[in-house]
């Protein structure tokens, strides 16, 4: 949602947004639990999940050397609620 949709809505006094961004280093094995969380995968049919868990664990050994980073990022609007009239 735009900052101006948001502010003509339900707010007054918005904040330009700020971004954050940063990066997070797995291991195979804790990269690999982390997708198990992942809701979309959850979706995949019984054999599927165990496949690419399996895939992607091999491909973090193999061409990673057993790591990898992850680049993380999220936005951050703050605004302040408008008066009800």
């Amino acid at each position: 949602m735009s900052v101006e949709r948001t502010r003509a809505r339900v707010f007054g006094d918005v904040a330009a947004p700020r971004s954050y961004t940063w990066a997070q280093r797995y291991d195979a094995v804790t990269y690999s639990e982390l997708l198990q969380t992942h809701s979309d995968h959850r979706f995949l049919s019984s054999k599927r999940p165990d496949r690419l868990i399996r895939a992607v664990t091999e491909i973090i050994e193999d061409v990673g050397g057993g790591e990898m980073t992850y680049p993380y990022g999220t936005d951050l609007l703050t605004a302040r609620r408008a008066a009800i009239p």
